[in-house]
């Protein structure tokens, strides 16, 4: 999916609250940005949008999830408490927070 792509719906969004409201400017998210908005506001704007998955979507959420949870219970039981424990678990967590993103946001039909 091409950048246009990737930031199609939350222009969309914002075309749309600009006819609905009669202004250039839009309310997104958390956030108030002007019709001359940047990517990179358009971009991160849409990376706090709430999408719900489809159901392939799911079945790969929660294959991810399943094996991070084999993975966190090898770390738990094999590694000795400390720092380097502690960062493997927060790191861990990290990658199955950003491939859950990454399947709801760049998700290709």
């Amino acid at each position: 999916m091409g950048q246009e792509g990737y930031f199609k719906p939350l222009i969309e969004e914002v075309q749309e609250m600009e006819n609905k409201n009669g202004t250039t400017d839009a309310e997104v998210g958390i956030i108030t940005v002007n019709g001359d908005a940047d990517r990179e506001t358009l971009e991160f704007n849409y990376s706090l949008t709430n999408v719900t998955p489809g159901d392939n979507q799911t079945h790969n959420i929660a294959l991810i999830r399943e094996k991070a949870k084999e993975l966190g219970s090898l770390i738990i039981e094999g590694c000795p408490n400390g720092r380097n424990k502690a960062l493997a678990k927060t790191c861990l967590e990290d990658a199955v927070m950003r491939a859950v993103k990454g399947i709801v946001l760049d998700w290709k039909e």
